[in-house]
């Protein structure tokens, strides 16, 4: 599914509904109401910007440079860091699979049910795992560093 900006999204009493609470385990709450959207409903895009969003040296969270070069920046707590966020992303999916598993179309429940067993295979399978499955993140150079630390 596509990124999620909060403030610039709109959901409907339903989907607010079966969200909410957001389990701790939810890396954003907008991550967590995109997740159980593409579950049960639909995400329609609205291509037309909704809000100006400026970037400043104050934001709380900033866009992330991905390029050949940020790759070859990583330091060893950068590293740490990546590592940290990919089990988070684990932690996201186990919750996701263990509230709403039952509820689940059969097709998302396997998906999810793949997604959530990457941490328990050895390191081929993992990367096996993240291609076959298409868990990458947007950009080639995000996905080769990740195939690199998982």
């Amino acid at each position: 599914s596509a990124t999620v900006t909060g403030c610039a999204l709109y959901a409907n009493r339903a989907l607010v509904a079966r969200a909410v609470p957001v389990p701790e385990a939810a890396i954003m709450h907008d991550w967590w109401l995109n997740l159980v959207a593409v579950c049960f409903g639909e995400v329609i895009y609205d291509p037309e910007p909704q809000i100006l969003y400026r970037v400043h040296g104050r934001n709380a969270s900033r866009p992330k440079e991905v390029s050949v070069q940020a790759a070859f920046r990583q330091r060893r707590g950068r590293v740490g860091r990546f590592r940290h966020n990919l089990q988070r992303r684990f932690a996201q999916g186990a919750a996701l699979r263990d509230r709403y598993g039952a509820d689940l179309p059969a097709g998302l429940r396997r998906t999810l049910d793949r997604f959530t067993a990457i941490p328990g295979q050895n390191p081929l399978s993992r990367r096996v795992t993240l291609l076959r499955g298409r868990f990458l993140w947007p950009g080639v150079w995000r996905n080769l560093v990740s195939l690199g630390f998982i």
